[in-house]
């Protein structure tokens, strides 16, 4: 053992390990040194024991407490072992491994995006429709436009039914809502069937914001606004 591991021959050899309890600090402008190490050595059939030696070690592979090391030792008098240095990483490609080890691992607990960046429902570029703050299922996209007979989901049908009339969609149904809530100046008499259009325009709206299209806010606003036309 120690300072000549790399002229030992090592008779009926076995590998088995070194695991580093303690060991003394590399020296700096120095490219090798001697390094004291407290060891617990693991050869199978045997049961582990402790070493206390010094072995010259490179500083680039400089080792760490804690660290596993390999070795080679003899299967009747695993006492008499060499470590393996050739097959130990110098310290920086070590630490290289390790980072792209961690990186990996956190990247593992992320949650995917979904295959090609669709969104999770009503379809490649069509709207996402939001209740109580999560994204709606295709079953209540389908309950939501047969209450309020609007094509949500932007795929053209109601309820997956019967095609939507032309501007029928979730963005007509916002533009047609802002338009009835902008017809009519204040202080002009109200014309026939004009109090039918706002309570029309009223019913558009509250149907958009149980579907999560508009907010408390922009309901509110546009309410305001179609009660004061």
């Amino acid at each position: 053992m120690g300072l000549l591991d790399g002229l030992k021959r090592i008779k009926d050899p076995v590998r088995g390990s070194a695991q580093i309890v303690s060991m003394t600090q590399a020296p700096d402008h120095a490219s090798s040194a001697n390094c004291r190490m407290q060891l617990v050595v693991s050869v199978p059939g045997h049961p582990s024991f402790a070493v206390d030696d010094e072995y010259m070690v490179k500083i680039k592979k400089w080792p760490s407490p804690g660290q596993t090391l390999p070795i080679e030792a003899s299967q009747s008098d695993p006492a008499k072992f060499k470590i393996l240095w050739d097959e130990i990483v110098p310290w920086d490609q070590r630490g290289a491994a390790q980072a792209q080890q961690l990186a990996e691992a956190m990247n593992q607990q992320q949650a995917p995006p979904p295959p090609g960046g669709a969104p999770a429902a009503g379809g490649v570029g069509s709207p996402m429709v939001m209740i109580n703050g999560q994204p709606a299922t295709p079953e209540q996209l389908k309950q939501y436009e047969a209450m309020t007979g609007m094509d949500l989901d932007g795929d053209g049908k109601i309820a997956g039914g019967a095609a939507a009339p032309p501007g029928g969609g979730l963005q007509g149904m916002i533009a047609g809502a802002m338009a009835a809530a902008q017809q009519g100046m204040p202080g002009v008499p109200d014309q026939p069937g004009k109090a039918d259009d706002r309570v029309a325009a009223l019913e558009r709206l509250a149907a958009l914001k149980a579907s999560g299209a508009l907010t408390d806010a922009e309901f509110e606003t546009e309410k305001q606004r179609i009660l004061d036309s």
